[in-house]
């Protein structure tokens, strides 16, 4: 449940809230914080997982292009070379988005939960593309894998998008 006096997320069963707003009697006791204000302003809760995302994201994608890079001299003047070409540049691409939200986050810059949404759905897209080129191509293999990916990038896109979108932890912390 939401606390009606500062909007932090409880647990069903919390007779308090952090900030001292009693569930039962409806009243402000002394908060358990010294200024309940000031949690909500770091990279805290449940924006941890964000923050680790844009670190361990574009390590992961690097790593993702290490196969890539080293059959690229085998697939030049193939008739993949081009989707394969594409498929290094949008990856590329989205490590550069990844590195610039990261900077962003971690400067806390109030421009950063839009830019943050709209690397959500960038590299939806890129997932996309990359699953709408291996089906021209023929991987039916690795179709399967994206097929996967896909469905939990999608979901994932749509609840980080929405916490993005209404969290007070959120509009608190990215104003610098």
């Amino acid at each position: 449940m939401d606390c009606p006096n500062c909007g932090l997320a409880n647990s069903e069963s919390a007779l308090r809230c952090d900030c001292g707003y009693d569930f039962q009697s409806g009243q402000i006791a002394e908060p358990y914080l010294n200024n309940p204000t000031e949690r909500l302003n770091s990279i805290g809760g449940w924006l941890i997982l964000p923050a680790a995302g844009l670190i361990i994201g574009p390590i992961i994608t690097v790593i993702k292009l290490i196969p890539f890079l080293k059959i690229l001299p085998d697939v030049i003047g193939e008739d993949i070379a081009v989707p394969f070409a594409f498929i290094l540049i949008l990856l590329l691409s989205g490590v550069i988005f990844m590195i610039y939200t990261a900077t962003l986050f971690f400067r806390k810059k109030r421009k950063t939960p839009r830019i943050f949404i709209n690397m959500l759905i960038f590299i939806l897209c890129i997932i996309f593309i990359e699953l709408a080129i291996l089906y021209i191509i023929g991987d039916k293999w690795s179709l399967a894998d994206f097929g996967r990916d896909m469905i939990g990038s999608i979901i994932g896109t749509i609840i980080w998008i929405r916490y993005f979108q209404v969290s007070k932890r959120v509009k608190a912390t990215f104003i610098n």
